[in-house]
């Protein structure tokens, strides 16, 4: 709905300008300027909530990213304990590979993931002596808690920002059918203030479909000379 938002702020602020033109006072006759001033606030609303719409988007965005790179991190963490399990100990020790869930399918959400961060801390601190000719150290185990600490987090502050955008999309939708209800109030006004100025409502009218604000039509190509 950001395309529609923002046709009918462009086309409100271009009744706005009609509003104003003939709004009374100052015209001596016109519609009333509390019309106007009305549908100028309104504008304002729209134009405010269209925008906190669009910045929660882009946070959400933001934090996906910033959720995605600590994943892809704690994927690059748990390859790294399970490939030092195979180095020291080999695939074919079966027992070994399975207490390392080596060849089991690692889980594709925070919680899967968190759940085998904390679980590999234990085999790891068990064989620490063993896998640490293999670059495994204790800041090793030590990573496999603040990865998953810090998944924990994006992943709640990712959530949050889902539902902040939720509200500021229904709080924009609510604007925007506010405006367009104002809006056909102050054409419905034009329409009785100027029952007998037929030019004068033609300014009133809404923008045809596919046709910006202050576009015109480029004229037809004149024919060839013969």
């Amino acid at each position: 709905m950001t395309e529609e938002a923002n046709d009918v702020l462009q086309k409100g602020n271009v009744l706005l300008g009609v509003a104003e033109k003939y709004a009374s006072p100052p015209a001596e006759t016109g519609i009333a300027a509390s019309l106007a001033a009305d549908l100028k606030a309104e504008i304002e609303t729209c134009s405010l909530n269209n925008t906190l719409q669009q910045r929660a988007v882009q946070t959400v965005d933001d934090l996906t990213n910033i959720q995605n790179i600590k994943l892809e991190k704690a994927f690059t963490l748990i390859r790294k304990v399970q490939n030092g399990a195979k180095a020291e100990f080999g695939e074919e020790d079966k027992v070994r590979m399975r207490e390392f869930h080596v060849g089991s399918k690692i889980p594709n959400t925070v919680k899967g993931i968190n759940a085998e961060l904390e679980y590999l801390k234990t085999p790891a601190q068990a064989h620490l002596a063993e896998l640490g000719k293999h670059g495994i150290t204790d800041a090793t185990i030590a990573l496999l808690g603040t990865s998953s600490v810090d998944l924990t987090k994006a992943d709640a502050e990712q959530e949050n920002a889902k539902k902040l955008r939720k509200n500021a999309t229904k709080a924009r939708d609510a604007a925007v059918d506010d405006l367009k209800k104002l809006m056909r109030k102050v054409r419905s006004s034009a329409k009785s203030v100027f029952e007998d100025s037929p030019e004068i409502l033609t300014e009133f009218e809404p923008i045809p479909a596919g046709r910006s604000a202050g576009k015109t039509e480029a004229p037809p190509a004149e024919p060839p000379v013969k």
